[in-house]
């Protein structure tokens, strides 16, 4: 497991942090399919807002099972996606941003997108660890 270094307290309350964040990717997801910024919609497009929308509510509730079962693979997967997700959304946040307005709301989902991406990349080495790990035992064990 990718946090099988810490110690038991640590783990929960890193799970419960991580659960927390893909539920608010969820809650965001909702909030654009119920009732998009009309700013965001006028920068992106409907079809590309409601796009964004369905993937961060579905790869959010996988990555919420995930991390829940703790199945780090499923949430590499997931979490990958939320960040691309909420990257397409920051961007059209970004793109909104005129004379200093919005500039908070564009920084705080850019620092969500970069939250899962760092996950991302995280859960990649651990994956690339275990399996160069995988790959000497074998060679050992066939030797």
């Amino acid at each position: 497991m990718p946090d099988s270094t810490l110690p038991k307290w640590a783990r929960t309350m890193a799970r419960i942090l991580r659960g927390g964040l893909c539920v608010f990717a969820v809650l965001v997801g909702f909030g654009d399919l119920i009732a998009p910024s009309q700013v965001v919609k006028d920068a992106a497009g409907p079809h590309v807002v409601q796009a964004w929308a369905l993937t961060l509510v579905l790869a959010g509730t996988v990555a919420v099972c995930a991390v829940v079962l703790h199945r780090w693979r499923w949430e590499m997967i997931t979490v990958s996606l939320l960040a691309l997700a909420l990257a397409a959304r920051a961007v059209a946040v970004w793109l909104s941003v005129a004379d200093g307005e919005r500039i908070a709301a564009a920084a705080g989902i850019s620092i969500a997108a970069l939250t899962f991406l760092l996950r991302t990349v995280d859960l990649m080495v651990f994956a690339a660890k275990a399996s160069a790990g995988l790959r000497l035992y074998r060679r050992r064990a066939g030797a």
